[in-house]
C-alpha cells in the first residue's frame, strides 16, 4: 500500500531533495511550504503557516500517514524578533502541527532538529551521541530542543511513532551560509586564511541526510529514537578550503594563517560565532542511524563541497 508522506518545508533546500528521495521510493507526497511565494503549480507546494488554525492542518493532513516537519526559523532569518521570533515558528509552530498531526490519524512524526541541540564544539578525540544530554548554547538550539520535546510528548501520549534526526552543516549545490560564502569568496579570487585550520568537523551532504530522513519515514519498524546524522568521516576547514578552491579554479589560494590570529581577528570584530564554526570542532556519531536503520551515507561530503562550489562558480557566470 503506498504510503502517503506530508513534508513541511518542502520548497527548502533539504525539502526539495527530500521530496524526490521519498516519490523515487514509491511515496505519495504532500508538499507544503510557509511561504505563499513558494506555492502554486510550479512547486506542487501548498502554502500554510504552521500556526494556522489547528482545523486547517487538520484537513489537509487527513489522509497523511507519516509528517516530515522540516520548516524552520533558522538563525541567520531572524528579523527583530530574537528569541521570540524563534520560538513562536521553531516551538508554538511545531507544537501546533503535531497536536494536529495526531488528531488526523497521523501514524509518524519524523522531526528535523539540529545538532545544536547538543552544543557547538566537542572536545578534542570526543563526538556528540544521541543520548548524550542536550546542551544547547544559542537561541535557535534551545527552541530546537524545546521544539523536540513538545513532539515526544505530543506523540507518547497519543501512542504515535516519532523520530528525530539531528543534523550538523549540510552542503550540496544550492546550499547558503557559510560555505556558500567561502566559495563567492574563492570565485572572487579572494585568499582563503585557512590553511592552517585542522580541525574536525561532521557534515553530511543533502543527498544523504534526505535518505536517512525518507528512510525514517518509510521504515516498517516501530520507531521511538533520535537519530544523529553524519558522514563517516570529518572533514577539516583547510580541506573544504583547498576543495573549493580546486573547484572553483581561481585565482584564489589558501592561506595557513595562525589559529589564534584568526580567533583575535573574529573576535575584535564581534564575530566569535564565526571563530567556532570555522576554527572549532564538532564531531557526531552516526552509529545509531546506521545500526538501526541500515541506512549509509554513500554520496560524502567532498563530493558535495565540490558540486555546491562548482555551482556558485556557474551561478557567478551567468549573471
Amino acid at each position: 500500500m503506498t504510503k502517503v508522506v506530508a513534508v513541511t518545508g518542502a520548497t527548502g533546500f533539504v525539502g526539495k531533495e527530500v521530496c524526490r528521495l521519498l516519490r523515487d521510493s514509491g511515496a505519495e507526497v504532500r508538499a507544503f511550504c510557509g511561504n505563499k511565494r513558494d506555492s502554486g503549480s510550479s512547486s506542487g507546494a501548498i502554502g500554510l503557516d504552521l500556526r494556522a488554525d489547528r482545523h486547517e492542518w487538520e484537513h489537509v493532513l487527513c489522509d497523511a500517514d507519516v509528517v516530515i516537519h522540516l520548516a524552520a526559523l533558522t538563525h541567520d532569518r531572524v528579523d527583530s524578533g530574537g528569541y521570540e521570533e524563534l520560538h513562536s515558528v521553531n516551538v508554538i509552530g511545531t507544537d501546533n502541527l503535531v497536536r494536529a498531526a495526531v488528531s488526523a490519524g497521523v501514524q509518524r512524526v519524523v522531526f528535523m532538529s539540529s545538532i545544536k541541540v547538543n552544543g557547538e564544539q566537542t572536545p578534542k578525540g570526543g563526538a556528540f551521541q544521541a543520548s548524550d544530554p542536550p546542551s544547547p548554547v544559542t537561541d535557535y538550539g534551545r527552541t530546537k530542543l524545546a521544539a523536540e520535546r513538545a513532539v515526544t510528548e505530543i506523540c507518547e501520549a497519543h501512542g504515535v511513532d516519532w523520530v528525530i534526526v539531528r543534523s550538523p552543516l549540510v552542503c550540496g549545490p544550492g546550499v547558503k551560509g557559510n560555505l556558500a560564502d567561502l566559495a563567492r569568496w574563492a570565485v572572487k579570487g579572494w585568499p582563503l586564511p585557512f590553511g592552517a585550520i585542522k580541525n574536525s568537523r561532521s557534515l553530511i551532504s543533502v543527498t544523504d541526510l534526505s535518505g536517512l530522513i525518507s528512510t525514517c519515514a518509510l521504515a516498517t519498524q516501530k520507531l521511538s529514537s533520535v537519530f544523529l546524522a553524519s558522514d563517516d568521516t570529518t572533514v577539516s576547514t583547510a580541506s573544504i578550503s583547498r576543495w573549493i578552491v580546486e573547484e572553483t579554479g581561481s585565482s584564489s589560494w589558501v592561506l595557513p594563517v595562525p589559529p589564534r590570529f584568526l580567533s583575535f581577528l573574529f573576535r575584535i570584530s564581534g564575530r566569535s560565532e564565526m571563530s567556532v564554526k570555522l576554527l572549532g570542532s564538532l564531531v557526531v556519531d552516526n552509529y545509531d542511524a546506521k545500526n538501526q536503520l541500515g541506512w549509509r551515507p554513500v554520496h560524502g561530503v567532498e563530493a558535495a563541497i565540490r558540486a555546491m562550489a562548482a555551482h556558485v562558480k556557474s551561478s557567478r557566470e551567468e549573471k
